[in-house]
């Protein structure tokens, strides 16, 4: 398996487009509308950044770090865990959950001390890795909990 950033591989934003759109359609007009939003998102060394992670061409999982993900809601929250999506066919090993840390370890690389996200169906996905419930609402359509992790520096 091997991680990627967006930034070097633009072919994917398509596959990626479909996903997003398919798991969250009330966020895009459409898949065109999700593309647009994706290739926004191709920078190393600043947000917005998205990570790919790819076994054998096969796109495994995703995640990114946003500016803001609820910009109507916190306005001044900054930066956002967002796009984590790993395939039905592959989650369960552990694909969801290195893409989290991932996205984390990109966060404290930018020197950013808490990371923030919403999520309508894995709140306790996110809170066995340490992540602290700040609100249920609704967002878009989709009941919501809003969470936050502080970033320690890291060890290495």
């Amino acid at each position: 398996m091997a991680l990627h950033y967006l930034a070097d591989i633009h072919h994917v934003i398509p596959t990626l487009a479909n996903w997003f759109y398919q798991q969250w359609p009330a966020l895009f007009q459409d898949e065109a509308d999700a593309i647009r939003d994706l290739e926004q998102g191709t920078y190393r060394d600043r947000i917005p950044l998205h990570l790919v992670e790819i076994e054998n061409d096969k796109i495994l999982g995703t995640a990114a770090i946003l500016e803001n993900d609820m910009e109507e809601v916190y306005p001044y929250d900054s930066p956002w865990l967002a796009c984590v999506y790993v395939p039905k066919n592959y989650r369960g090993q552990g694909i969801g959950k290195k893409m989290v840390q991932a996205a984390i370890n990109e966060a404290r690389r930018l020197s950013f001390k808490k990371l923030y996200l919403w999520t309508d169906q894995a709140k306790t996905f996110y809170e066995a890795m340490g992540w602290k419930p700040i609100q249920e609402t609704i967002y878009k359509t989709y009941p919501v909990t809003v969470m936050s992790i502080h970033l320690t520096p890291s060890s290495s």
